[in-house]
């Protein structure tokens, strides 16, 4: 008997906690799914499930005169992408219905996993038009508050408001706008503008999303960043929401599911507001607005520079091709608008060794006019050195010889003068099939080249210069620094032809400098052999 009325109380004193831990768990349950709608078909599944046992325990205890053999089998039962297998029994044609049941339609299995796998349909432009209807309602509920407590007319100052907003809230599917909903309790003011603020920093994150992920090249710029300020709008208005309305906020709902999955596929990190336990404050919204719009300006300056990029290789590329159409005069001024062209997409971030900028120029990279040569800038300086230094490894990597080329009067003339002469070349690197052309063309003894880089010594030449075996010294001015100009006195010094190359290393240009600038210091080809033999 005492151990009865033990085990009585003892139940009895269990029941209030049983009951008690029943209701945390229904109310877990109700929550997950109010802020997780997707969930709604696996709870079904999980019903349907308890209401067959609840069937078979109910035909079990039925008295029937012939029991009907009941078999018992698996169904497997999908939660998300989990598969549980679940014991059953009924007959034969109960179990084969169990196990190709499908969610009610509407609400399909591919729902529920879109939120793991794939991106789920959700429409930010939508988020961004209610969003900003619903931070227009709460801007307006302020303004008719006041406008009710000084005594206006209801038809024709507030009812027209009310409609035209309510209107525009139908034509949208779900837009909820609580400030004007005449069953809602506003609070205060401050309140209502948080909420519109959060509301109006929702919108705004969703609109630079959205446009980030249109463009790769923005999007792994400053994806992470507008993740993380989408995290906290979406927090801010949930929060804010939490506390004033019925119901969870569709908004913030899509807004949170939107970017739940992307920031998976895209394996970007979060790391604050995307837990309920770290809550955005929707009183800061001043605050985040600022950091939004900040964001906002400098994805429009990078599409911006993008877009005068893309405007300023075309007129490279437009100038490139119409240069063989200028006569002499106008392919100097062509120049310089290259010069500065090019100068101006260095300013905007291009590199000088960009690939797409090198293959513009490198067809008339070594047709420089002779005459009147522009002085290039820093910009241009360095994407030339660029491309001399391709064109050199290119060369180094390459076993195939020029085509020579037909012997024009001037290169003949050139060579002349300078046939069995050793050429030192300073600037730029070493282009192993220029040289070996100059040397074959102008009948040369040999060519030596000197590579430079910006603002060196020209100590470094000196011994070169006045070492014997060199006969004349070409200066490639086009990339050398300005403090090369040191390297005439030298040649003056020690007795050595000197000439400032402007343009390529071709034969003819190399051939029309020595033709222009030393051909009366060499004297002819006779006054040079005797000047090497008295040498000698």
């Amino acid at each position: 008997m005492t151990e009865n009325c033990n085990s009585t109380n003892a139940e009895a004193a269990e029941a209030p906690a049983l009951e008690d831990s029943i209701t945390r768990i229904v109310s877990m349950i109700s929550d997950g799914v109010a802020r997780d709608p997707t969930a709604v078909p696996a709870l079904r599944a999980i019903a349907a499930w308890l209401t067959s046992i609840a069937d078979t325990v109910e035909r079990a205890s039925a008295p029937t005169a012939e029991p009907e053999f009941m078999p018992t089998g698996v169904v497997p039962l999908k939660i998300g992408t989990q598969v549980i297998e679940v014991p059953v029994s009924g007959s034969a044609m109960e179990l084969k219905a169990a196990a190709t049941a499908e969610p009610e339609s509407g609400e399909s299995a591919s729902a529920l996993e879109s939120t793991e796998d794939s991106a789920p349909s959700i429409d930010l432009s939508l988020i961004i038009n209610r969003s900003e209807l619903k931070a227009e309602g709460c801007r307006w509920a302020m303004e008719r508050r006041r406008h009710i407590a000084a005594g206006a007319d209801f038809n024709s100052v507030i009812k027209p408001t009310d409609e035209d907003l309510l209107g525009r809230a139908r034509a949208l599917p779900d837009c909820w706008l609580w400030a004007i909903d005449p069953y809602s309790s506003l609070p205060d003011d401050s309140v209502i503008d948080d909420i519109a603020g959060s509301f109006e920093n929702l919108a705004a994150t969703v609109t630079v999303v959205r446009d980030l992920i249109a463009d790769e090249r923005l999007a792994e710029a400053f994806r992470d960043e507008a993740y993380e300020l989408l995290a906290e709008s979406q927090s801010a208005v949930r929060i804010a929401m939490e506390e004033e309305s019925r119901k969870p906020d569709s908004d913030q709902l899509d807004a949170f599911s939107w970017l739940k999955v992307r920031t998976f596929e895209d394996q970007v990190f979060v790391p604050r507001h995307m837990k309920l336990s770290d809550p955005a404050n929707p009183r800061n919204w001043a605050e985040l607005a600022d950091r939004i719009k900040g964001l906002a300006d400098r994805i429009g300056d990078q599409k911006r520079a993008t877009r005068d990029r893309r405007n300023l290789l075309g007129k490279v590329r437009y100038t490139v091709d119409r240069m063989a159409d200028w006569d002499a005069d106008d392919r100097v001024r062509q120049w310089q608008t290259l010069y500065d062209t090019v100068e101006k997409l260095i300013e905007l971030g291009v590199r000088p060794s960009s690939r797409e900028l090198r293959d513009l120029l490198l067809p008339v990279i070594d047709n420089y006019p002779d005459d009147e040569q522009p002085e290039p800038g820093p910009g241009m300086r360095g994407a030339l050195a660029a491309i001399d230094e391709y064109i050199a490894t290119r060369e180094a990597q390459s076993n195939v010889d020029e085509i020579a080329r037909p012997i024009s009067p001037i290169l003949k003339d050139a060579r002349d003068l300078v046939r069995g002469c050793t050429l030192l070349i300073i600037g730029g690197d070493h282009r192993p099939h220029a040289a070996a052309n100059l040397k074959r063309d102008l009948e040369l003894a040999d060519v030596e080249w000197i590579r430079t880089i910006p603002h060196m010594s020209t100590s470094v030449f000196e011994p070169r210069i006045a070492s014997s075996d060199i006969d004349i010294v070409v200066l490639a001015i086009r990339w050398a620094s300005h403090s090369f100009e040191g390297v005439r006195p030298m040649c003056i010094r020690y007795d050595k032809p000197f000439i400032r190359l402007p343009g390529g290393y071709g034969s003819n240009s190399v051939a029309k400098a020595i033709m222009d600038q030393i051909s009366e210091e060499l004297g002819g080809p006779s006054t040079r052999r005797t000047n090497s033999e008295d040498a000698s």
